[in-house]
């Protein structure tokens, strides 16, 4: 018998993706096009699912005040923190 381990879904249906921005599933389709024009992220066009993390991150970016800047360039590497060091330096 193998191990047995819980798995977190990551990517899920849009009645949990209402549920995870406190509304009905109902009321999630009646605001979904605003949502959309408000940076809300795509479902993933094979599965129809929503990715809880970018969920989570448009809600941090609706609260910069709350959360802080989010900021969604490139990873910062040593390399990367090196090159604007020195560019700062003139």
């Amino acid at each position: 018998m193998g191990i047995r381990f819980h798995v977190q879904p990551r990517c899920v249906p849009p009645a949990k993706a209402a549920y995870r921005i406190g509304v009905t599933e109902m009321h999630f389709k009646e605001i979904y096009a605003d949502l959309l024009k408000n940076g809300f992220p795509l479902p993933d066009p094979v599965t129809g699912n929503f990715d809880l993390d970018a969920i989570d991150r448009y809600i941090a970016k609706r609260n910069p005040k709350l959360m802080g800047e989010q900021d969604d360039g490139e990873a910062i590497t040593d390399e990367a923190e090196m090159l604007r060091r020195i560019m700062e330096m003139g």
